[in-house]
Order: structure tokens, then C-alpha cells, then sequence
């Protein structure tokens, strides 16, 4: 049993965090000879970081007694996780895990616990729902191997960077990213379930023809020389300036209703303003029809624009 002085200082929520960074920290079929030696030695490792932190930081110093308590309730909550885990990597051709069938849990990794390594990212995800902590960099210049989609991920939390990676197709099952979005340079043709963006969005010269289920936007978005973008689907809202310059397709701006920034329509053949009711720089409209339909104070009594107009 776990003395009351050491479960005051164990943040118990945060410990398959813990055994995430001691699993990618090992690896994990050629250092272990069996599932059991690699379920101890996991278990341990975990202990002691553990017990480290806590003396660092509160000068508690735990009893043997401590230590042996823990490290079997370690054991005891952990050994099902961990044999997982250790099938995954290991056993998968031999025994492929059979999976539940009720509602599988959302689970969330940080990325930099696996040392933001994207091959052995996708041994733990497999094919459950996940969120993934912090930035995902697979930029051609970082990450070498091949991507076709995201797969399971869920949601990033950080800033998400695609770009160059020429064989992605698909961002999967991603919903929210919480930071911002390259993909320019890929092979995506939708934006499939993902909704929110919380940072910038570049999409620069791809053949994407609408942006689906995307509602908002929480700084800049970028999406000049789109040629066969024909929809902004839900889009509602971007928090920065929204450039569709060269957007030859697009002939309504949709569900469109606010820019906080400058708003781009040069070179296009938008000819209604739709929803919009506010921009919040500059709006540009030059060889676009909307300049020859209206007048500068009919376009400012049609909606809010706090920057100049140029026609």
C-alpha cells in the first residue's frame, strides 16, 4: 500500500506520460529477451525517475518500503498496457492484437517522447484515435521516409508541417490542430474532417476544390494561386489577413463572415460578398468583379472594412 506522503506527491494522471518517454527511450525488442524482463525493467525505470523528481523537487526522500510499494502497484496497474505495447512492436505479424469491440479512448502522447520519430509513432497508434502533444514536423528537409496520410491522429496540439512531403494524400482523421498548417508541396486533395486551425494555414498552389469542413482559422491564411479551389465550404472566421489571390474558381466567399485582416479577392471572379460582415485591414479587388459591381461607399455600406479598398 502507497504511504499518504507519497501519494500527495505523485501526479498519478500523468503516469502513462511517464511510461510513454521510458518505452521510446529503449528499444524495445532487441534490449529485453521477453515480455516479462521488459515489464519489470519498464516498471523500474519508471520508479526511479519518479522517485528522482520527487526528491528533487520536495526533498522528500522515499523509504525502501516507498520504493517496494510502488513498484508493484506499477505492476499491477501497468503490466496490460505495457504487454501491449510489447506485442505491438514485437509480436504484431505473429500475434496481431485483436482489438475491442466497444468505443475504443481517445488517448494523448507527447511527441517529443518518442523523440519525434514519426516510424515509431505509427507502431503506437496503430489504428486507435489519438491526440498528439506538441508540433509535428514532417517537412521534406526533417523527416525522409514515406507518408501517404496521417492516419488516426485525431488532433495536434502544436504546429503541424507537411511541406514538400510530395506523396501525402490525406490528413486522415485529423480534426484540430492547435497551432498552425503547412501543406504546401503535398499531394492532399481535402481537408477531409478537419474543422479548427489555431494558428496560420498555407496551402499555396495545390488542388484542393473546397476547404469542407474547416470552420475557422486563428491567425493568417494563405491560399493564393489555388486555381481549382471552387469552395471555401464553412469556413467562418480568420483571425489574420485571408489571401485567395489567383483563386480563378471561387465565385462566392460561402459562409464566410469575418477577416480581422486584409482580405485578397485580386484576380478572382467573386461577384457577391455573401456573409461577410467584417474585415479588418486592407480589402483588395483589383480585376475582380465585385469592383466593377460596386462602389467603394456602396462596398463600406455593405459591410465593416477598417482599412482602404483598392479597386
Amino acid at each position: 500500500m502507497l504511504s499518504p506522503e507519497l501519494r500527495r506527491r505523485i501526479s498519478f494522471e500523468h503516469l502513462e506520460d511517464e511510461f510513454i518517454a521510458a518505452v521510446f527511450g529503449v528499444n524495445v525488442c532487441d534490449d529485453f529477451s521477453n515480455k516479462q524482463e521488459f515489464i519489470a525493467e519498464i516498471c523500474d525505470m519508471v520508479k526511479d525517475y519518479l522517485f528522482d523528481s520527487i526528491e528533487e523537487s520536495s526533498g522528500y526522500k522515499p523509504t525502501p518500503k516507498d520504493k517496494d510499494a510502488f513498484y508493484y502497484y506499477l505492476v499491477d496497474n501497468f503490466s496490460k498496457y505495457l504487454n501491449r505495447l510489447y506485442i505491438r512492436f514485437c509480436l504484431d505479424e505473429k500475434y496481431p492484437i485483436q482489438e475491442e469491440s466497444k468505443k475504443i479512448e481517445v488517448k494523448s502522447i507527447p511527441y517529443s517522447h518518442i523523440n519525434n520519430d514519426w516510424d515509431v509513432l505509427q507502431k503506437l497508434v496503430k489504428n486507435k484515435p489519438y491526440i498528439l502533444k506538441g508540433d509535428l514536423i514532417l517537412s521534406k528537409n526533417e523527416y525522409d521516409g514515406k507518408i501517404v496520410t496521417l492516419g488516426s491522429i485525431i488532433e495536434v496540439t502544436g504546429y503541424v508541417d507537411l511541406n514538400e512531403q510530395s506523396e501525402i494524400e490525406s490528413l486522415g482523421d485529423l480534426t484540430k490542430v492547435g497551432g498552425g498548417l503547412d501543406i504546401d508541396g503535398t499531394s492532399i486533395y481535402s481537408l477531409g474532417k478537419l474543422t479548427s486551425v489555431g494558428g496560420s494555414l498555407h496551402i499555396r498552389d495545390q488542388d484542393i476544390r473546397s476547404l469542407d469542413n474547416l470552420k475557422s482559422v486563428g491567425l493568417s491564411a494563405d491560399l493564393r494561386n489555388m486555381r481549382h479551389l471552387a469552395s471555401l465550404g464553412d469556413l467562418r472566421t480568420v483571425g489574420g489577413y485571408l489571401n485567395l489571390q489567383e483563386c480563378f474558381d471561387l465565385e462566392s466567399l460561402d459562409n464566410l463572415t469575418r477577416v480581422d485582416g486584409y482580405l485578397n479577392l485580386n484576380y478572382t471572379f467573386i461577384e457577391s460578398f455573401g456573409d461577410l460582415e467584417y474585415v479588418g485591414g486592407d480589402l483588395y479587388l483589383t480585376d475582380c468583379p465585385l469592383s466593377k459591381k460596386y462602389s467603394e461607399n456602396e462596398i463600406r455600406q455593405m459591410l465593416v472594412v477598417r482599412g482602404n479598398i483598392v479597386m
